[in-house]
C-alpha cells in the first residue's frame, strides 16, 4: 500500500511538493515556494532561514509545511525534482537541512538548485540523472521521462512499484515539435498504458479546453517581430528567465536585427550560466551578463545609443524590484520610438495580476509600443490532460497545482475519462491506495 500527501501545491498555483510513502519509505516529489505567499512575507527573495522564519513561512504559505510530516523525516529516502521552475524547487535551500538524504534532478535542475543553495552557503547532495535514465531506492526504481516543458530537461517521474507506476507529470506538456530539445517521450509513457497505479498531474489549464500549441508556434512569433522592430530605437524583452529556449529564440531574433545583445539580471544570469554549466547552450557567449544591481544601474546611467542593443532583462510579471520595473521607475528615458515585448503569460495570481498593470501603466505613459502575450504555455491544456489519461488509464489520479477551479476542472474531465478514483486533496490530506 502507498500514501499520497500533499505538503503544497494543492488547491494553489506555487509551492509543490508532495509525499509518497510505500512501507518505511518517503519519497518528497519537488519541494517549491509560493512566490504570492513568500513577497507578502518578506521583500527579500531569500530571507533568513532561521527555524522562527521556517515556522512563519510554512504557516503563511510560503514554504512546503514539512511539520505534517511530524516524526517521519527521518524516513525521506530522496528529494526528486522535476524541474527547474522556482515554484518546484526554491524551497530547497530554507529545508533540506531537515533532511538527511539526497536530491535527484537532471543536471540543468542540479545546477539551478546549487546556484540557490549557494546564496544560503549550503553545499547540497545533489545526484545529476539525465531523462530517460533509471535509479533505485528501497521500495521504488525510479524513472525519469522526457517531457518538452518551458524549461530544459524536464522530466516526469515515474515510481516503479510493485502495484504498479506512480507517475508524477506536474507541469507535463505534450510537445511532438519542439525547436530545442528532444519531444516529450508519448512512445515511453504509452508503455505505461493499464500499469498506471496512480496519475499526478497539474491542473494549471484544465480548464481550457484545447491542446497547447508547441514552442516552435512560439520561435516563429518572437522571429515574425523582425520587420516591427527594425525602426524602433530601444528594444527591451522580457520572459522566464527560465525559458532557455525562447531565449534562445530572442537572441536569434537580436542577430536578425544586428543588434548587440544586453542580458539584465540576477535570475536571468542564474539561469544562463546553469545552462552552459550543464552543456545545454552557452548564451553567455552571445551577449553582455549585467547580473549585480550596481552593474545594471551603471550601465544605464553611462551615455549609449539605445539602436546599438537589444537588451533581454527580468521583470516581466512586473515585479516592484526586477529591472524591467526600475527602467521604469526612472533608470532609463522610454520614448514614442522603443519597444518593449512580453514573451510570457501573466501568471493567474493576484498580486502578479496587479504588478503588471501597475508596470504597463507607466510604460503606456511613454507612448512607446508594447508586443504582448508572445508566448505559447508550457502546461497542458483540457485536450491534452483527456489525451494522456486516456493513454494510461490509471486507477487513481490526483489533480495539483491549481486553484480549487482548476483542481476541480480536472476532476471532471478525468471522471469523464473514466477514471473512477479522482481525489483533489487540500495542503496535508493523504490518500492511501493499492
Amino acid at each position: 500500500m502507498a500514501t499520497f500527501l500533499s505538503l503544497g501545491g494543492s488547491q494553489e498555483v506555487g509551492r509543490n511538493c508532495f509525499s509518497v510513502e510505500a512501507d518505511d519509505s518517503i519519497i518528497l516529489l519537488d519541494m517549491g515556494f509560493h512566490l504570492e505567499q513568500f513577497l507578502s512575507l518578506s521583500e527579500d527573495e531569500f530571507p533568513s532561514s532561521k527555524n522562527h522564519s521556517l515556522r512563519r513561512f510554512m504557516s503563511g504559505g510560503a514554504l512546503p509545511d514539512i511539520r505534517i510530516l511530524r516524526n517521519k523525516r527521518k524516513q525521506v529516502e530522496a528529494i526528486i525534482c522535476s524541474h527547474a521552475h522556482l515554484d518546484h524547487i526554491a524551497a530547497i535551500p530554507f529545508l533540506i537541512k531537515k533532511f538527511r538524504c539526497p536530491i535527484y534532478a537532471t543536471p540543468f535542475t542540479a545546477k539551478v538548485i546549487r546556484s540557490l543553495c549557494q546564496e544560503k552557503h549550503i553545499d547540497p547532495d545533489i545526484v545529476e540523472i539525465l531523462p530517460g535514465e533509471t535509479f533505485k531506492l528501497k521500495n521504488f526504481d525510479v524513472e525519469f521521462i522526457q517531457i518538452a516543458h518551458s524549461t530544459p530537461q524536464t522530466v516526469a517521474v515515474a515510481l516503479h512499484t510493485s502495484e504498479g507506476i506512480i507517475l508524477y507529470a506536474n507541469d507535463y506538456k505534450e510537445d511532438n515539435a519542439p525547436p530545442f530539445e528532444d519531444k516529450t517521450d508519448i512512445s515511453r509513457l504509452s508503455e505505461f498504458s493499464g500499469r498506471t497505479k496512480a496519475l499526478i498531474v497539474d491542473s494549471l489549464y484544465s480548464p481550457s479546453d484545447d491542446f497547447c500549441k508547441s514552442e516552435s508556434y512560439a520561435r516563429e512569433k518572437v522571429l515574425d517581430l523582425k520587420s516591427d522592430l527594425s525602426s524602433h530605437r530601444a528594444i527591451f524583452a522580457s520572459t522566464f528567465s527560465s525559458h532557455i529556449h525562447r531565449l534562445h529564440s530572442l537572441v536569434d531574433l537580436a542577430h536578425s536585427l544586428n543588434r548587440e545583445i544586453v542580458f539584465v539580471g540576477r535570475s536571468l544570469c542564474r539561469y544562463i550560466e546553469s545552462a552552459k554549466d550543464a552543456n545545454i547552450i552557452d548564451l553567455s557567449s552571445q551577449g553582455m551578463l549585467l547580473k549585480y544591481t550596481r552593474q545594471v544601474s551603471s550601465f544605464f546611467k553611462k551615455q549609449f545609443d539605445p539602436r546599438k542593443y537589444f537588451f533581454i532583462v527580468t521583470g516581466h510579471q512586473g515585479e516592484p524590484n526586477a529591472v524591467l520595473s526600475r527602467l521604469a521607475d526612472g533608470l532609463f528615458n522610454f520614448s514614442e520610438d522603443d519597444a518593449v515585448i512580453f514573451s510570457c503569460n501573466i501568471i493567474p495570481v493576484p498580486i502578479s495580476l496587479k504588478n503588471r498593470s501597475i508596470l504597463e501603466s507607466k510604460l503606456i505613459k511613454n507612448n512607446l509600443t508594447i508586443y504582448r502575450d508572445i508566448h505559447v504555455s508550457g502546461h497542458a491544456h483540457a485536450k491534452d490532460h483527456r489525451k494522456l489519461i486516456s493513454l494510461l488509464k490509471p486507477e487513481f489520479v490526483f489533480p495539483v497545482h491549481g486553484t480549487i477551479r482548476m483542481q476541480d476542472a480536472m476532476v471532471d474531465l478525468a471522471k469523464k475519462e473514466g477514471v473512477k478514483n479522482v481525489f483533489s486533496l487540500k495542503v496535508g490530506e493523504s490518500c492511501h491506495f493499492e
